[in-house]
């Protein structure tokens, strides 16, 4: 009985780790960020994970110190957002990883044109205005700080299979 009970634990814990495995999303190469993930899913998770109706329309990586990226760039209703998930980075293999537990942040305008990130040392702190004189130069910023954008992209993987 206790072989039984140890082997079914031992399994459990092996497909846990096997399902908490990083999905990689881009690599670094020449000093240029290169997306090797499907750009499809990508889409469909960064949509899936704000999920109000957000249409991404261009996606990229910005990487500055410690702070690693995938921002994606849409329209929600006519005004610009953007989402920026934060990303793991394995400095040996120059590779980008989505995981779970990391945070999301947002920009969204109601009256700005094109909100943007604000950042200091690379981490982005806040939002502000992109341009001058618009109707109103406020930025609405909000991070969440246990993202759904890992579970949503092996979602959209698994899918494909």
């Amino acid at each position: 009985m206790f072989k039984h009970c140890l082997l079914l634990l031992v399994s459990f814990c092996s497909l846990t780790i096997v399902a908490q495995q990083p999905i990689e999303v881009g690599k670094a190469i020449d000093n240029k960020y290169l997306l090797t993930a499907d750009t499809v899913i990508l889409r469909k998770a960064l949509q899936q994970t704000l999920g109000d109706g957000t249409t991404i329309t261009t996606m990229h990586i910005e990487s500055v110190g410690k702070w690693h990226y995938l921002i994606g760039n849409g329209t929600q209703r006519g005004y610009s957002k953007t989402i920026a998930v934060e990303l793991m980075y394995d400095i040996n293999t120059r590779t980008y990883f989505a995981v779970a537990g990391l945070a999301h942040k947002t920009c969204a305008s109601a009256g700005c044109a094109s909100c943007v990130p604000f950042k200091e040392n690379g981490n982005i702190i806040g939002c502000h205005c992109k341009e001058v004189g618009t109707v109103s130069n406020e930025c609405n910023f909000k991070t969440i700080t246990n993202s759904a954008f890992y579970e949503q992209l092996k979602r959209y993987k698994g899918m494909k299979k």
